[in-house]
């Protein structure tokens, strides 16, 4: 009987861990982080670095990461890592496009921030429908033709 006594007050006598209220940013304070986060990110090049992460990106902000993905969701409708791919691919798709390219395909995947072939084609298809090379061989069709 005595230790059931010891096991109840054990139980009873813990508090409740409770995590403390969230607290979401205003529309207004969202769109300010947005254009903070999009600065960084876009403005100052950072798609370019490879292996950019909420954390390193928390970091260059001093924003927490929780709240950098939460606003990234809410503002795009996308994760961190897919509106990221998509800033790259969309650089991408601008080297790619340009006449006087020197580079080819691998160097311009690495200079907009991918760390490695496979995933720049496979995240180039998934966003444009087509592969690199034949992304390429289409911009050089419709320079021939015009």
């Amino acid at each position: 009987m005595e230790t059931t006594y010891i096991i109840l007050f054990l139980a009873v006598g813990q508090p409740e861990k409770k995590n403390p209220p969230r607290r979401h940013d205003s529309p207004e304070e969202e769109k300010q982080i947005m254009e903070e986060i999009r600065c960084r990110v876009v403005e100052h090049k950072d798609y370019a670095v490879p292996g950019l992460t909420l954390g390193i990106l928390s970091d260059k902000l001093g924003i927490s990461s929780a709240r950098i993905s939460r606003t990234v969701n809410r503002r795009t409708g996308r994760n961190f890592c897919r509106w990221l791919n998509e800033i790259r691919i969309r650089e991408a798709v601008a080297r790619l496009s340009n006449p006087a390219r020197t580079c080819n395909i691998s160097e311009i995947a690495y200079s907009v921030g991918f760390g490695d072939r496979t995933t720049f084609f496979r995240a180039f298809k998934q966003m444009t429908g087509t592969s690199p090379r034949d992304f390429c061989r289409s911009i050089k069709k419709i320079r021939c033709d015009s």
